[in-house]
């Protein structure tokens, strides 16, 4: 099922409150109470386009003061792969070239609750195709990966019919399988995740959803500016400093890792890969730069990632901002 987001509760009056907790820094002046603030906003259009203003640099600058602001969302249907993916936001390990996780600022100002497979009910999830399918997988798997998970839902119901326990019988479900899982957290936060998973390199299909229904929302309720924030991490103010995931990028151009090499990477960072020629990559130039070349339905899939980044980011996946 498609994942969805909604935005349960924030931060009442988000904007007067950088603007009171701003304008607290920055003056001895005493600070009008938030409902005298909200009554001078809608009352004297000049206050309102200072308050806009200010909010706007500050959500660009994007300083500490960003942390006042909480929102809590409900994200239905999400794969236990993308909760796991989530949590490790909270650990600060690395090892190796391959494994490792990030770290977000504030962690105790990040938090999550998940619908607990412990005493929820399993026995349709497939039949309510309530499970995630990559978009690597090709179409003429997906008729196998559904027909995997019937035969998982079977089982599943089997043990339970036999007595066991739906917390011992969930062993058996797959990573694939869907629930409810709530997300509190703040803007600075946010902000952090945000440009690290609107990145090639890391798995878009299924945090895609989660991106844009957190942007949406929040330049709905607290202000347009956060847009912005979908951004690959090597665009920096709006300008192209470096890959932070080269290691996997060369991978992929040396045909190490089957996956398509980034196209923004490819034209910024590896000029040298005009040289490079192997059985399943092909990479030289054209008119408008590096250009890549493979196997068919990795072709494909490169085109389509194409695609996908540059209306993610709102710019040129090949030639950047």
């Amino acid at each position: 099922m498609k994942t969805t987001i909604r935005l349960l509760s924030f931060t009442h009056e988000p904007r007067l409150t950088l603007y009171a907790i701003w304008q607290a820094s920055r003056t001895e002046e005493p600070i009008p109470p938030l409902w005298d603030l909200q009554t001078e906003y809608f009352r004297d259009p000049i206050f309102q386009k200072e308050v806009d203003n200010l909010v706007a640099s500050l959500i660009d600058s994007g300083l500490p003061c960003l942390e006042a602001i909480h929102c809590t969302f409900l994200l239905e249907n999400v794969p236990v792969s993308l909760r796991e993916q989530m949590v490790r936001h909270r650990i600060g390990h690395n090892f190796g070239d391959r494994i490792g996780a990030d770290i977000i600022p504030d962690l105790t100002n990040s938090s999550w609750w998940s619908q607990g497979f412990r005493i929820l009910d399993c026995s349709t999830f497939s039949d309510d195709n309530r499970f995630f399918i990559p978009e690597t997988i090709a179409r003429e798997h997906r008729v196998h990966y559904k027909r995997f998970m019937n035969t998982i839902q079977e089982f599943y119901k089997q043990l339970v019919a036999s007595g066991v326990p739906l917390e011992d019988a969930r062993q058996v479900l797959p990573f694939a399988t869907q629930h409810r899982l709530s997300w509190t957290t703040n803007l600075i936060s946010l902000k952090h995740l945000l440009a690290h998973r609107g990145c090639w390199i890391v798995q878009l299909g299924m945090w895609k959803p989660i991106i844009l229904g957190m942007v949406n929302l929040l330049a709905e309720h607290i202000h347009p500016n956060i847009r912005k924030w979908v951004a690959p991490p090597c665009v920096k103010n709006g300008v192209y400093d470096h890959c932070i995931y080269g290691i996997e990028n060369a991978r992929r151009i040396n045909g190490e890792d089957p996956f398509p090499p980034c196209s923004l990477y490819l034209s910024r960072e590896a000029p040298e890969a005009v040289r490079v020629n192997s059985p399943k990559w092909l990479i030289g130039a054209n008119e408008e730069g590096i250009s890549w070349s493979g196997p068919p339905d990795q072709m494909e899939r490169y085109k389509e990632m194409q695609k996908e980044f540059s209306d993610l980011w709102g710019f040129s996946a090949t030639k950047g901002p």
